[in-house]
């Protein structure tokens, strides 16, 4: 029987189905089964954390404090704020780095007829660029805040101490231990 017999045919078409189905499931298989030994001797997703360089901490600092200050003036009873913030690290980076292991083994005969074998291994380890040559960033952290200091002409009252308390605890996730909040004079 030929091809076209099989196709011109309706139960042919059943046939041919079940011949190339199974064919190019078994193919699918075999493709599977090399990417998966290809990823072992290759790990391509592997990445490394570094401390945050490109990002100035100073620049920041100084825009989180701008942006809290404008946020906190705006509480009735507030008047004039200042913050000041520490910060308890640099932030992170994690970029993108290819890594590829070598293994060598060796066998080795000694004139006593007696063999043993040597492995050696050796990883080489890449960064990933992106098109302007720049370290491709897979996940960015920035610094943690670690205090806050809220002067305000309003402190003295309870209310708005509570509620700059509250304001800053949602805008940058400190507990209230991490902030106090003094008069502004």
């Amino acid at each position: 029987m030929n091809w076209k017999e099989l196709l011109s045919k309706k139960e042919g078409k059943k046939d041919w189905f079940g011949m190339v189905f199974p064919f190019l499931l078994g193919l699918g298989v075999i493709f599977l089964l090399l990417s998966n030994t290809h990823i072992s001797s290759k790990e391509e997703s592997e990445s490394t954390e570094t401390p945050l360089a490109q990002v100035q901490t100073d620049t920041y600092e100084k825009e989180l404090t701008e942006r809290v200050e404008t946020a906190l003036s705006h509480i009735q009873g507030a008047g004039r704020v200042s913050v000041t913030l520490t910060l308890d690290d640099q932030g992170q980076v994690t970029v993108l780095q290819d890594s590829e292991m070598t293994l060598s083994e060796e066998e080795i005969v000694a004139n006593s007829g007696e063999s043993r074998s040597r492995t050696e291994q050796e990883q080489r380890t890449e960064t990933v660029r992106d098109a302007d040559d720049e370290p491709f960033v897979v996940k960015e952290r920035a610094p943690t805040v670690r205090g806050v200091l809220i002067l305000a002409e309003g402190a003295d009252s309870s209310v708005v101490k509570q509620e700059l308390l509250a304001a800053v605890q949602a805008l940058l996730g400190v507990s209230a231990q991490h902030v106090h909040i003094a008069p502004y004079y």
